[in-house]
């Protein structure tokens, strides 16, 4: 006959709760959450626009068949869906250089704590090392695109024609709307001249690298390990010695999510000539946008834009 005595329910009820709060996982920091939605939205864009533009730029043989002159490049609008996630990698480029480091740490045994959840990441990462574009390579390869020296001015004069239409109160304005047809076609030019060749060939890795590299610097466990609360946090840690890439991190990030998101609606709208609808609420999420990307580029906090309207982000 057994002695064992029943566990008071008390006991149990209170052994379960305890079991609970130590499996939960922090939850994640709303850059990062953010950062993964807007890294979703890119991935449909390019998925649905880069098999098609990847068969164009390897060109057909139609022989001696003598085709009209397109009136705009054909390719523009496919290549505007590439462009919105390129420039995210771009803007994020930090990230993923950080990503790096720390594997590199980790290999080598600089990080002592143990990293149950990250270590397949890690170990890819490492492995995977000479396989992936370096760094020097990556960064070459967005520069093709990202000319500061037209890219961004082309950038800047699309969003300062978009947050205008703020004042319109939901109606038309032929004149603004003419002045943003023609900023969106002047960057549409730029992206047909830019995207192609080996750039085409690693969009699918450039934007995996950074998924990689959120997946990684997001994680609360790592954060904990480097002594640092967030993911600007982290980056800046692991760059350290590197801090001529760094700048004021919160800003770039801005930057990069709010130029994505104008040139997310560029990639949907080419197709009808970059009409706009003033009704339409997602108007104001695109000039919320591009009052963002212009905020940051000047250096200027963006928490002034109306928060109710970012929550879309």
């Amino acid at each position: 006959m057994s002695c064992e005595t029943a566990p008071h329910p008390a006991h149990h009820a209170a052994a379960e709760a305890l079991a609970g709060t130590e499996a939960a996982a922090p939850a994640p920091e709303p850059a990062v959450l953010a950062l993964s939605a807007l890294l979703d939205q890119a991935e449909a864009l390019q998925a649905a626009h880069l098999p098609g533009l990847r068969l164009l730029a390897q060109g057909l043989d139609l022989g001696a068949i003598d085709l009209p002159e397109p009136a705009r490049p054909t390719r523009a609008p496919a290549q505007l869906g590439v462009l919105a996630s390129l420039y995210l990698v771009q803007e994020l480029e930090p990230m993923i250089r950080a990503s790096e480091r720390i594997a590199a740490l980790w290999s080598s045994g600089a990080i002592s704590v143990a990293l149950p959840k990250l270590e397949p990441l890690l170990k890819k990462l490492w492995k995977e090392r000479r396989q992936r574009l370096s760094g020097d390579e990556r960064r070459a390869l967005l520069a093709q695109a990202f000319d500061p020296q037209d890219f961004e001015p082309a950038l800047a004069r699309l969003c300062d024609a978009i947050v205008p239409l703020a004042d319109n109160a939901g109606q038309h304005d032929v004149r603004e709307e003419v002045g943003l047809q023609h900023a969106a076609q002047g960057l549409l030019e730029i992206a047909a001249s830019r995207l192609e060749g080996m750039l085409l060939q690693a969009a699918d890795e450039l934007l995996g690298q950074l998924r990689s590299a959120l997946q990684l610097l997001g994680d609360r466990q790592l954060q904990t390990a480097f002594g640092v609360r967030d993911l600007h946090g982290l980056v800046r840690a692991a760059l350290v010695h590197e801090r001529d890439v760094l700048g004021d991190l919160r800003q770039r990030f801005d930057r990069a999510r709010a130029g994505s998101q104008v040139l997310m609606w560029l990639a949907q709208a080419a197709s009808q000539g970059f009409a706009i609808a003033p009704a339409d609420p997602a108007l104001q999420t695109l000039i919320a946008a591009a009052e963002r990307w212009r905020l940051s580029a000047r250096g200027e906090r963006p928490e002034v834009v109306n928060l109710a309207v970012l929550e879309a982000f």
